[in-house]
């Protein structure tokens, strides 16, 4: 069975989300190198909770399983939240 390439940008989009009620108007995109990237994500102030969880967990599980894709793609993964009030 063939390995699949897992893309962060897209990974981070489908579990924000799934979390977020306003996930029309969530933004994820990526900057960085070949060696390190960064996941942006930008949503709604009002949902900024939802995504951080209680105690930051949920938010931890995200840059967890991005470790996992960083790791398997040999690429350092990291995660900035925003909400659309800074942009």
């Amino acid at each position: 069975m063939a390995e699949k390439d897992w893309n962060p940008e897209t990974l981070v989009r489908h579990l924000v989300c799934s979390l977020v009620a306003q996930n029309t108007q969530v933004q994820v995109w990526t900057s960085g190198t070949s060696e390190k990237c960064v996941v942006h994500v930008c949503i709604d102030p009002k949902e900024v909770n939802k995504l951080v969880g209680e105690g930051g967990k949920t938010a931890q599980a995200i840059h967890t399983l991005l470790q996992v894709v960083g790791k398997k793609q040999n690429q350092s993964i990291a995660l900035k939240m925003e909400s659309s009030a800074r942009r």
